[in-house]
C-alpha cells in the first residue's frame, strides 16, 4: 500500500532549505527584526527544541526586544510575560529560563537590563513555589 499524496505549500523561498530546517529544527527567516515580540517566540521555540540558524539573528531579536522594552517599560514588560506564559504554560519554565539566558548574555546592550533579568526571576520564583 502507498503512502498518499500530500501537497505542500511553502511561503519560504527553497523548499528543500525549509525541509531541512524542519529537520534539523532550526529557525530561519528572512527578517527575523520584524518578529512581533520575537524574543518570547525565540524562547518558545527554544524550549521546543530549535535552535536559531545564527548567532546574528539573536542579536536582532535582542535589538528588537530593547526596542519594544523602551516603549512599554517595566511594567508592561511584567505584564507582556505574564500574558505569553499563561498562554504557554507547558514551556513556561524554559521559556523563562531560556530568556533569562539571551538577556544576560547581552546584558552590556542596555541599561535596563540588570532590572528585566530582576523581573525574569520573580517570576522563576513566582511559579515555582
Amino acid at each position: 500500500m502507498g503512502y498518499p499524496l500530500i501537497q505542500i505549500y511553502s511561503n519560504y523561498p527553497n523548499f528543500k532549505e525549509a525541509l531541512n530546517h524542519l529537520q534539523n529544527r532550526m529557525i530561519s527567516s528572512e527578517n527575523i527584526g520584524q518578529i512581533h515580540h520575537g524574543l518570547y517566540r525565540y524562547c518558545l521555540e527554544m524550549a521546543r527544541g530549535y535552535r536559531l540558524e545564527n548567532v546574528v539573528a539573536e542579536l536582532f531579536l535582542i535589538h528588537t526586544f530593547w526596542e519594544e522594552f523602551d516603549q512599554m517599560g517595566l511594567s508592561g514588560l511584567k505584564m507582556t510575560i505574564a500574558k505569553f506564559v499563561a498562554k504557554h504554560r507547558k514551556h513556561w519554565f524554559s521559556i523563562l529560563s531560556n530568556m533569562y539566558d539571551v538577556i544576560a548574555r547581552y546584558g552590556n546592550l542596555h541599561p535596563s537590563s540588570g532590572d528585566v533579568l530582576e523581573v525574569i526571576l520573580k517570576f522563576l520564583f513566582m511559579k515555582n513555589s
